[in-house]
């Protein structure tokens, strides 16, 4: 392991795009030495691995909610230094409308990867 952080890798999404969080995140916060955005050759020291858990938009007659869980874990070689662990927010919506129900899920995913980034501080400290 890095004194100074990790290597974060993902692979590149079939459409091309190019998926920034929670890599933004990381290199933002100053969490990783280097971030690898693409499987490459080269070998990663650790590996964070996240997964898709629950990503939904609930509209009631009076507001709307955004529900979000993610699941992360990190691993350095065949040490697991941060056991699969679900993070979720449910964000209530300033209103019903597309604008106020985007902003809910920005401000539940950045919840969700400053409650990662706390969490991969105290195992790569």
């Amino acid at each position: 392991m890095s004194p100074t952080g990790f290597d974060f890798r993902y692979p590149r999404q079939a459409s091309g795009t190019d998926p920034r969080p929670p890599g933004g995140y990381l290199e933002a916060s100053g969490a990783a030495k280097e971030i690898i955005r693409y499987l490459e050759e080269r070998q990663a020291t650790q590996l964070l691995h996240g997964r898709l858990r629950y990503f939904a938009h609930e509209v009631t007659e009076t507001h709307a909610v955004v529900h979000v869980a993610l699941e992360f874990s990190l691993e350095a070689g065949r040490q697991v230094l941060l056991p699969a662990k679900r993070y979720e927010v449910r964000q209530e919506a300033a209103d019903r409308t597309v604008h106020s129900t985007v902003q809910a899920f920005g401000t539940a995913l950045e919840a969700i990867y400053g409650e990662l980034l706390a969490d991969l501080r105290t195992v790569t400290r």
